[in-house]
């Protein structure tokens, strides 16, 4: 999937960026998305979301505790309910 991703990314209106728990992880060698080390803040996902932010959509994956603070982060940032995209991504026992 990550390759997938990174070929999309591609296209200049698609803006990709992965988050690792691991530095191992981070430096994977990716040629069009952006490769981030440890979690996410609220400041980062700000940075990421272009203003105005209702002219966007947002797909995200991962597991119960990620899909909602990610969620909350952006309709935070006024983001439509409707342009807030996500599936769950981890251990199926979740």
């Amino acid at each position: 999937m990550r390759t997938y991703v990174d070929d999309l990314s591609k296209d200049e209106k698609l803006s990709a960026h992965v988050y690792y728990s691991t530095q191992a992880e981070a430096d994977s060698e990716l040629c069009n998305t952006r490769v981030h080390y440890g979690k996410f803040s609220a400041e980062d996902l700000a940075n990421i979301v272009a203003q105005p932010a209702s002219g966007n959509d947002y797909y995200f994956c991962g597991p119960p505790p990620f899909l909602g603070a990610v969620r909350n982060i952006l309709e935070e940032l006024k983001v439509p309910k409707n342009q807030i995209h996500y599936e769950y991504f981890g251990p199926t026992e979740q």
